[in-house]
């Protein structure tokens, strides 16, 4: 085998574990966005409003500290985080 199949062959192999991570990344959405159905169908039943801005601080706060500690970019998880928040209001907001 020459080096430059081995190389190639070391890319496939990484690129499926990327494909992997990705699944489950997406999965762990999916149980995150059904998580907040729930808490928006919980708030809906009982008039508690969508955004509780107190929360929001903590979870910012403690997500981008747990990232930092691992050693990721406290900055990508807010934003990250951020986009999660915006849909999870917007399913909050449209539960009837």
């Amino acid at each position: 085998m020459t080096t430059e199949i081995i190389q190639e062959s070391l890319l496939e192999k990484l690129r499926a574990e990327i494909d992997e991570a990705d699944r489950v990344l997406i999965d762990t959405l999916l149980k995150r966005m059904n998580l907040v159905k729930i808490v928006g169908e919980y708030k809906k039943e009982r008039g508690i409003p969508p955004l509780d801005q107190k929360r929001w601080e903590q979870v910012v706060k403690s997500r981008s500290e747990y990232a930092q500690g691992l050693g990721l970019s406290p900055e990508l998880i807010v934003e990250i985080f951020e986009i999660l928040h915006k849909y999870a209001l917007q399913i909050e907001s449209e539960i009837k």
